[in-house]
């Protein structure tokens, strides 16, 4: 789940990038 928002990178930085 990749999103655009710039809060949901950095929470879900390793979830997302995992």
């Amino acid at each position: 789940m990749y999103s655009t928002l710039p809060a949901l990178h950095t929470h879900t930085h390793t979830h997302t990038y995992a």
